[in-house]
C-alpha cells in the first residue's frame, strides 16, 4: 500500500508551491521545472511531495500540514 501522506495528496502543483514558499506563481512553475530536470522527468510529469520536499530541503510533515 502506498503512503499518500496525511490527506491523500501525492503531487505538488504550482499553486501549492506558492502557498508553501510564498513565491510568485511564475517562480513556482520554474521551481517545478527544475525539480523535473533534477529527477529526469518528462516535461508534463507530476512532481511528488517527496521530490519537492527533498529538493527544497523541507520536512514532509510540515509541508503536508500546510497543504491542508
Amino acid at each position: 500500500m502506498i503512503n499518500k501522506g496525511v490527506h491523500g495528496r501525492m503531487c505538488v502543483f504550482a499553486q501549492d508551491v506558492v502557498l508553501i514558499t510564498g513565491r510568485s506563481y511564475k517562480t513556482s512553475l520554474r521551481i517545478l521545472r527544475e525539480i523535473r530536470a533534477v529527477y529526469n522527468k518528462p516535461k508534463n510529469a507530476l512532481v511528488s511531495c517527496v521530490e519537492f520536499c527533498a529538493y527544497m530541503n523541507l520536512d514532509e510533515a510540515e509541508v503536508m500540514e500546510r497543504l491542508r
